[in-house]
């Protein structure tokens, strides 16, 4: 009789003990402001989402890496990035869109260096990605000349101040916070994004393999993403004295920046990803052609696998109070 209730015990205490709590969703971002509402939403503590875990990288080639290796499982990334990953076989959705580059990111050179012309034969520095090219690529179009005019130096964006200001470059492809730390000190702007605009978009990802409960945190972080934009909006200078400290910008000079970036909602995001001609793809025509073109992808994508609106409504009925 014993022996038959210690059974019974152990079948009901069972199930409650093979229940492992899931490890929090790593979402990783890049230093760059377009990411300031996650940024702000963690530091803030209104996430509110202990399955989240928000963690700064040094640079979109280090993110990718991560998010490549497994290490991340949803990442902060400029589509046409994502775009490459997937190429790459990384099997990725699109769950959000975040931002748009609207000045942001520019071709930076010294002060020798005014025009486009005057970069022909110069040392460049970039990322190895698919923004700098991006970028480069439409700068040479503009002006009138070919890569070969140009001697380019890859390098991770945190070491772009360093080699324009000691002179092992004439001119970088970077982006804030560091634009507007070089521009502030004399350097010339030569190129921006907002000569192409509606292009560099920025999105966020997760890996297909993500178990369904996990993916869950997703809505948790993209109603995290809302309440940061919405206390950048409400509260911006509160928010700018935040996100200041240790970024060499007065606070001016980071509402400045601000200037360079349109930040897109949840209710952008479910607009964007859904429908039978989503408008993130009807959007991104230009942006994919110039890719394959320039033999940065090899083919259209495929949206229907790509995009994935589920969750930024189901972050939408949340916020709105719905069940």
């Amino acid at each position: 009789m014993r022996l038959i209730l210690m059974s019974m015990l152990l079948t009901l205490l069972l199930p409650g003990c093979s229940e492992v709590p899931e490890p929090p969703l790593r979402l990783g971002i890049s230093a760059w402001l377009g990411n300031d509402p996650f940024i702000l939403a963690r530091d803030l503590d209104i996430l509110k989402a202990p399955t989240v875990r928000v963690v700064e990288l040094s640079s979109i080639a280090e993110t990718k890496r991560n998010l490549r290796n497994g290490e991340l499982e949803a990442a902060a990334l400029t589509l046409d990035e994502a775009l490459r990953l997937v190429e790459e076989g990384v099997a990725l959705q699109i769950v959000g869109v975040l931002s748009l580059s609207d000045g942001a990111d520019a071709i930076v050179a010294g002060s020798s260096i005014r025009t486009l012309q005057d970069l022909r034969g110069k040392r460049l520095a970039l990322e190895d990605g698919a923004v700098g090219m991006l970028l480069m690529r439409r700068m040479l179009m503009v002006g009138g000349y070919s890569l070969s005019d140009l001697h380019l130096q890859y390098m991770e964006a945190p070491l772009h101040e360093q080699v324009l200001r000691s002179g092992q470059v004439d001119a970088v492809i970077t982006y804030e916070p560091m634009r507007s730390r070089l521009l502030a000190d004399g350097y010339n702007e030569l190129f921006s994004s907002g000569w192409m605009p509606g292009e560099l978009v920025d999105v966020l990802v997760v890996r297909n393999d993500l178990s369904p409960r996990r993916r869950q945190s997703l809505v948790d972080l993209l109603v995290g993403w809302e309440r940061g934009l919405e206390y950048l909006n409400k509260h911006t200078d509160e928010a700018v004295e935040l996100l200041v400290r240790g970024s060499e910008l007065t606070q001016q000079e980071y509402l400045t920046a601000f200037n360079g970036i349109y930040f897109h909602n949840i209710r952008d995001s479910v607009s964007l990803l859904q429908g039978a001609e989503p408008g993130l793809a009807q959007g991104s025509r230009l942006l994919v052609n110039i890719l394959i073109e320039q033999q940065m992808l090899a083919e259209m994508p495929d949206w229907s696998l790509l995009l994935n609106a589920q969750y930024a409504r189901q972050a939408q009925l949340r916020r709105e109070g719905q069940p």
